[in-house]
């Protein structure tokens, strides 16, 4: 199908982007290092999502709007809700970092773990809701033990430490508004797109970023966690 094909020269492009900014990266970093100066931050993935959207070939830009003003164009624009098959996103399909993820439109964040969209409800009220949840990772309280009888805890998110250990330093809360868009997807049931992600020695990112399908949202609950 072209939606697959679409998807595909997409991801090729991206990741000829990574294998260039790779390079460039390490020696802009070796030069400043020559130079006398601070070890500097090397970020190829986000510069090359950057190139893909400037190539044309990007498969989904979220913000039509910018895309336009910079002269950036893509097979489709926006967030979608619900299933990515239209797009040529099949469940079971593997991606090799979150970059690839966003420059296919499955889940736009480079590090949080709920994308979200607004939508007009029946009652034309408009609201935020959840998209997609990556799944593994940084909370302890996070739990697919049973996803053999279908169900996942997934604690939201916030309060996470990513410039230090990396565990729960605060608590989460629905004034967070990913969190609540997450728990305005129990009210107007509104499925999530999820993917699993796990550790992968083959992969260039250290995981693998596997496509489960969409799972619905069926409660929300306060309690204190682990951490």
């Amino acid at each position: 199908p072209s939606e697959a094909a679409g998807l595909r020269r997409g991801l090729s492009e991206y990741n000829r982007c990574r294998l260039q900014r790779v390079l460039s990266e390490r020696a802009r970093a070796e030069a400043a290092v020559g130079q006398g100066g601070k070890k500097v931050s090397q970020r190829p993935d986000t510069k090359a999502i950057e190139d893909t959207k400037k190539s044309g070939l990007c498969t989904r830009i979220r913000d039509e709007a910018e895309a336009r003003k910079k002269g950036w164009t893509a097979l489709a624009y926006g967030a979608v809700v619900g299933s990515m098959h239209g797009d040529g996103v099949r469940v079971g399909q593997a991606f090799w970092s979150r970059a690839e993820l966003s420059v296919c439109g499955m889940h736009f964040p480079p590090v949080a773990g709920i994308d979200t969209a607004t939508v007009n409800t029946a009652g034309e009220q408009v609201l935020k809701v959840a998209t997609s949840l990556v799944v593994g990772g940084n909370y302890e309280d996070n739990s697919d033990a049973s996803a053999k009888a279908g169900e996942i805890v997934y604690t939201g998110s916030g309060g996470c430490d990513l410039l230090g250990n990396k565990k729960q330093v605060a608590d989460q809360t629905l004034d967070t508004p990913v969190n609540r868009a997450l728990a305005n997807c129990v009210a107007v049931k509104t499925p999530v797109r999820l993917v699993r992600k796990n550790k992968c020695a083959a992969s260039y990112s250290g995981n693998v970023f596997m496509y489960d399908g969409l799972w619905d949202v069926v409660e929300h609950w306060d309690e204190k966690g682990v951490s």
